[in-house]
């Protein structure tokens, strides 16, 4: 099941799991666990959308794509972007 993937998507999507991200802050639940899940989340998607080359790779280069990440910025308490 292979989708197209245009700017669009990717920036409404960022929307919407952002959008619940500050939902589940906004009810005090742990950032880490929020974190821990998406990573988890995210994880078990790519070994089951992509081949297992493919999904090597990428695990493979997390430890540079880590070096690379951005900090969110704190709004306030509770909303972080």
């Amino acid at each position: 099941m292979k989708m197209e993937v245009n700017d669009q998507m990717l920036q409404d999507t960022t929307d919407e799991v952002v959008k619940k991200i500050d939902e589940l802050l906004g009810k005090d639940v742990d950032p880490l666990a929020v974190a821990g899940v998406l990573m988890a989340q995210a994880s078990q998607m790519y070994k089951t959308m992509l081949p297992e080359g493919d999904y090597k790779q990428l695990a493979e280069e997390l430890p540079n794509m880590a070096e690379q990440a951005n900090k969110w910025e704190i709004d306030n308490a509770t909303k972080l972007h």
